[in-house]
């Protein structure tokens, strides 16, 4: 909400001088991240309000005053945008589902189907909005963008860095 990204750009602002940049990307990414999954498909007003935190958020850590242009300062820390992060943290879930890292009732949740020729992971009917954002609708349809070379990636963190990498290429036009 509102009152709540006011209240976390204050914070950011009081306490950025007593707290190392290390230490700020740690809390700031942690509250970006916490639960991010479920902004997929939310209005674009949320998603700028999550980008102004974490735009105040990389000028404290550079040492920017408020009205200081940002810049390539996102890219400087290697930070994916508020967007970016959310299908980043979908994606790995994805990944963990399928390749046996989730819990069952999760992997339950994708089946593949073959489609010219091609093997997707099924994207269900869905006939709400609310359906679109659900993480059994939004899954596959992130999953099913990626290249080949990142679904057969053989470990988690093989998986993490090659999908920041490409998520980053996008970000930033890279």
């Amino acid at each position: 909400s509102g009152a709540a990204s006011l209240k976390m750009k204050y914070w950011i602002r009081m306490h950025a001088t007593c707290i190392n940049s290390i230490n700020m990307q740690c809390i700031i990414a942690c509250r970006l991240d916490y639960c991010n999954a479920l902004y997929f498909g939310v209005n674009e007003q949320l998603i700028n309000q999550l980008q102004l935190i974490q735009n105040a958020a990389a000028k404290a850590v550079v040492g920017l005053y408020k009205h200081d242009h940002l810049g390539d300062t996102l890219k400087e820390l290697h930070w994916l945008p508020v967007q970016f992060r959310i299908h980043f943290k979908i994606l790995l879930i994805v990944y963990k589902c399928l390749n046996g890292f989730a819990p069952e009732y999760l992997e339950s949740m994708f089946k593949y189907v073959d489609f010219n020729h091609s093997i997707s992971l099924y994207e269900p009917r869905v006939l709400s909005h609310m359906g679109e954002r659900s993480f059994q609708g939004s899954g596959p349809e992130l999953w099913n963008c990626l290249p080949l070379e990142l679904e057969t990636c053989s470990s988690i963190e093989s998986f993490k860095s090659a999908l920041e990498a490409r998520l980053f290429g996008i970000a930033f036009g890279i």
